[in-house]
């Protein structure tokens, strides 16, 4: 497992680099990067949010990932 990620590492490094730096087929435009910013952030802001009102109404949505099982 550790020979794959370390082979996997830079291939993805360069993957990002060339998705980024490309732009025919990357985000290098503002609205591109505000878009997945956008995205990101606002998944964030959702999550936060219910966690508020799962734990105002008693229920701890911490718990869930407490304890994950070993595979």
């Amino acid at each position: 497992m550790t020979l794959v990620a370390a082979i996997d590492v830079p291939v993805l490094a360069w993957t990002i680099y060339m998705a980024m730096t490309t732009r025919a087929i990357g985000a290098t435009g503002a609205l591109a990067v505000e878009i997945v910013a956008g995205a990101y952030l606002s998944g964030f802001i959702a999550y936060w949010i219910s966690r508020a009102i799962r734990k105002s109404q008693g229920i701890n949505l911490d718990l869930v990932f407490k304890e994950i099982p070993p595979v």
